[in-house]
């Protein structure tokens, strides 16, 4: 009886990396506001922070781009950010290849959504895409920047 206990006890050592792995995904969003206004912005979200990027184009009178001021601000997620985080990505089912097939279009926006799970990774492109998923997500991200770091012109609004 010796052996099959060990035997046991050693395959749930083997085994159980490999089960939890199939159940944690990691996800990381990218969205970038390309307006045709002089400042463009970009924010990554990953599980525990968003990182924002924002390059201001300074130009001359005549229009002419002068130099190009970027500026970075990072947000590290509290525990109740991060609750609401992971429930705006499971009810609305983000983690989800599947769900970036259907297409609604508004300009000027580009999100890039990198899925990994079980060591394959899956890398989607969105240009001028729209869901109400990826809204409430950015709407919640947005209103999580102070005022002063916000930048001069939001593709998103906070509500």
């Amino acid at each position: 009886m010796k052996p099959v206990f060990s035997l046991l006890l050693f395959g749930s050592f083997l085994f159980s990396p490999a089960l939890s792995a199939q159940d944690d995904a990691n996800i990381v969003f990218k969205f970038r506001c390309v307006p045709t206004s002089t400042t463009d912005y970009s924010i990554e979200i990953t599980s525990n922070k968003f990182i924002l990027n924002t390059s201001e184009k300074i130009t001359d009178r005549e229009g002419h781009i002068k130099r190009i001021v970027p500026s970075s601000y990072t947000h590290l997620f509290d525990s109740r950010e991060k609750e609401m985080l992971d429930t705006i990505i499971s009810i609305n089912k983000l983690d989800s290849v599947g769900l970036y097939q259907d297409r609604k279009t508004e300009w000027g926006t580009l999100w890039e959504v990198e899925i990994q799970r079980n060591s394959i990774i899956y890398s989607i492109r969105l240009p001028n895409y729209n869901n109400a998923g990826l809204e409430s997500l950015i709407r919640f991200i947005v209103c999580l920047i102070p005022k002063k770091e916000r930048p001069l012109y939001e593709c998103k609004k906070c509500s």
